[in-house]
């Protein structure tokens, strides 16, 4: 993983879900997210409503982002066993 004071690897597309549960954690994803859109990617942000969301859209609001929302989507939640493709499967 990069550090905080290194740019991100290069990407087409930059995707976060369910991690806006602080404040402080949701400012520094939203100013990598705008370091991501600066570059030309793609940034997807699944959140369910959690606190640190208000926090997440004022910070890309300060930073110049004002157009950033979140849709309203249907979906399920995967259950049962991890898929062994995606994760290792001794964890």
């Amino acid at each position: 993983f990069p550090r905080l004071d290194e740019p991100l690897p290069a990407g087409d597309i930059v995707v976060a879900a369910d991690v806006l549960y602080y404040s402080s954690t949701a400012e520094a994803l939203a100013r990598r997210c705008h370091e991501a859109l600066c570059r030309g990617s793609i940034v997807i942000v699944g959140d369910k409503g959690r606190p640190g969301r208000p926090a997440f859209l004022e910070e890309l609001k300060r930073l110049g982002i004002r157009n950033a929302s979140f849709l309203a989507v249907e979906g399920e939640a995967v259950t049962g066993h991890r898929n062994w493709v995606i994760a290792d499967e001794n964890q």
